[in-house]
């Protein structure tokens, strides 16, 4: 019953109803329904429904069930983003970042990741935090790049957390600790992060920040630590 009246309020113009019918569509999970999922997107956007125009962008991005359209998602995440929509902020800022469907422009993509970041978008604190580390549209701050690699990776973000890590490790930005960069990159590592799983065992290895365990790492033929947990079956 209630899809059904979703797709009546969606067929009368509903713009809402539009993108929470295209919403549904995808869930079903068959070409077909998709398909017809990316229409009520496109209707809801045309509509300037912001969430509709981050996901017909999304769609063109990803080239699912659609043709990938880099200039398209640009130009859906660009409206969308100027509604104030964080999570197309946060995309438009990469496609200006890495140069897709759009001219390069890396003060322009720190603009809308900052946009985003502001809101909480966890992937945008990451890139505008990386933008700070390497001096990519903005100038080089570190100590501001891991205020905003932290404010990602206290919400769970791996590459953040990674980085975290790397920072402690080094000393850039914070005091150098081979104790919090080992707590950094065990919270990367326990949700899979590559190459976070390799620098935590060998610190394990080798006994820096933590107590030495070999039982914490494995030592693969090659002769590289890897933290334990990348063994395992679910990883």
């Amino acid at each position: 019953m209630r899809f059904a009246r979703l797709r009546k309020q969606a067929e009368s113009g509903d713009a809402n109803s539009q993108c929470k019918l295209g919403q549904c569509l995808f869930r079903s999970n068959t070409p077909k329904s998709r398909k017809e999922g990316v229409r009520w997107y496109r209707l809801a956007a045309e509509q300037g429904h912001a969430e509709g125009q981050y996901l017909i962008g999304f769609c063109y991005f990803d080239g699912e069930n659609i043709r990938r359209n880099y200039k398209q998602a640009v130009h859906w995440f660009r409206k969308s983003a100027e509604q104030g929509d964080k999570d197309s902020q946060a995309q438009l800022g990469y496609m200006l970042h890495e140069g897709l469907g759009v001219a390069k422009n890396d003060k322009e993509a720190v603009v809308w990741y900052r946009k985003a970041a502001k809101q909480g978008e966890e992937g945008a604190q990451y890139n505008l935090g990386l933008c700070y580390l390497t001096g990519d549209g903005v100038k080089r701050n570190h100590r501001t790049a891991v205020n905003w690699l932290l404010k990602a990776a206290l919400q769970g973000y791996d590459d953040a957390q990674y980085e975290i890590g790397n920072c402690y490790s080094h000393g850039v930005g914070v005091r150098q600790s081979n104790r919090q960069a080992a707590s950094w990159y065990r919270k990367a590592a326990e949700q899979g992060h590559g190459d976070a799983q390799v620098k935590l065992g060998y610190l394990f290895h080798e006994g820096i920040g933590v107590k030495q365990n070999d039982k914490e790492a494995v030592v693969l033929p090659t002769g590289v630590p890897l933290f334990r947990c990348a063994t395992r079956p679910d990883n």
